[in-house]
């Protein structure tokens, strides 16, 4: 039995472990990864593996502040522009 000691961190981790940091189910990454979105990932040997790096990136790019959204529409609201005028948000086109 291989034993790690505590500090020792991994620095790469599978699809299950990305899919439990993330809650992003297991056959969604694997759809991202066909389509060439998502999280970027490495193959060794056949072994799809993650770098904590930029899952760690992905995460803080999704990240929305409820605060930024309420400025930036408020933002709007000043110049005039009528809701449907509005850039609808870039995940949702």
């Amino acid at each position: 039995m291989r034993r790690t000691k505590p500090e020792q961190t991994r620095k790469y981790v599978s699809t299950k472990t990305v899919s439990e940091i993330t809650s992003i189910p297991e056959g969604t990454l694997q759809n991202l990864r066909y389509r060439r979105a998502g999280i970027p990932y490495h193959k060794f040997e056949g072994r799809v593996l993650y770098s904590l790096e930029d899952v760690d990136r992905f995460m803080r790019d999704c990240r929305v502040d409820p605060s930024e959204l309420r400025d930036r529409e408020e933002e709007e609201d000043d110049e005039g522009l009528e809701p449907e005028e509005l850039e609808p948000h870039p995940r949702r086109r």
